[in-house]
């Protein structure tokens, strides 16, 4: 009788798990750093970059993903630059560990046109926290061949953005390859980006438009519709709206930067049948741009197309040459 009801529980808790997989989404604070999703990114807030988010998802359940997120991308070269990506998630009992290296390289085609390649490998290593889970024998094969399978596994991806003039356009697949010699794994997982800059009387602020569509797993496809307005880079208010599956969930954010250092924060309001159960998720992020060229780039990656300005000094040079 012990053994049923141990059988019962595990099933719990796995079901669980399982419908939380399927409506994990990604981090919602990419909108300013679009290396959370895109390795092609690399380059675009600055020469270096440092990042750390925190997720909590569907706040005040049990069980429920949370995890966070940090990395670190610096340019090697005008046209080159790698970074580092760690993070850990959990959701029910699952655990989920990942670190993946990533390299960018940027190909001006125009003036106001650039294409950006990128390339992303690492490891992923999921398992089950067993101190979640009681047994009634802690050596009982029926349930150690199911829990202890803690291997990490190698995964490639390959992704591309496109700048021209105030437009830009993404596609990254993240994993490309997860591991497994199955057809069915490849393009298993993509998204696909577009976003524009528009520009306003007023050169203090601007209106940023992001749209987002993510199909992970062979699952439902993820549609996410963003605006976003800076304020003489210093400030941003975000509001979105996102579709999945059979629900539907509000986004709203805000940040600030002070002296190279940002924080941002989003706020996601799900609706649909998950919201009678927990209806919040809250995600923080703080950054640090390094670098000469920190103060060059804004709170969107689309204005990436144009490299920072590094002639400037020497006309000042140049001219006060001339003058004596």
């Amino acid at each position: 009788m012990k053994k049923i009801a141990l059988i019962i529980q595990i099933c719990f808790i796995l079901i669980s798990t399982l419908v939380f997989s399927q409506i994990d989404k990604p981090s919602n604070l990419y909108t300013h750093n679009l290396f959370l999703i895109t390795p092609s990114a690399i380059g675009t807030q600055g020469e270096t970059y440092m990042y750390a988010n925190y997720r909590s998802q569907f706040s005040n359940m049990q069980g429920s993903p949370s995890g966070y997120a940090a990395g670190i991308y610096t340019m090697l070269s005008p046209v080159g630059g790698a970074g580092l990506y760690l993070n850990n998630s959990s959701a029910g009992i699952y655990n989920t560990n990942s670190v993946s290296f990533a390299y960018a390289h940027k190909l001006k085609l125009h003036e106001n046109m650039a294409l950006r390649f990128g390339l992303n490998f690492g490891g992923v290593f999921r398992g089950i926290d067993q101190s979640k889970v009681s047994t009634v024998n802690p050596n009982d094969p029926s349930i150690t061949s199911n829990i202890n399978e803690n291997r990490p596994r190698f995964m490639v991806g390959l992704s591309a953005l496109f700048h021209v003039k105030q437009w830009m356009f993404g596609l990254a697949m993240p994993t490309l390859y997860n591991g497994v010699l199955d057809r069915n794994s490849f393009f298993s997982d993509y998204q696909a980006l577009a976003g524009y800059k528009i520009k306003l009387s007023n050169p203090d602020y601007e209106i940023l438009p992001l749209v987002l569509f993510r199909k992970y797993n062979n699952g439902n496809p993820m549609i996410d519709a963003n605006m976003t307005a800076v304020y003489k880079n210093m400030f941003n208010l975000r509001l979105g709206f996102r579709t999945f599956s059979s629900s539907f969930a509000y986004i709203a954010g805000f940040g600030f930067e002070l002296a190279k250092v940002e924080f941002n924060y989003a706020f996601e309001w799900n609706q649909g049948v998950i919201s009678t159960l927990s209806p919040l998720t809250h995600e923080f992020g703080i950054a640090f741009r390094l670098g000469n060229d920190a103060h060059s780039y804004r709170h969107s990656p689309l204005h990436a197309p144009h490299q920072p300005s590094q002639h400037k000094p020497t006309e000042h040079h140049n001219s006060n040459h001339n003058s004596k």
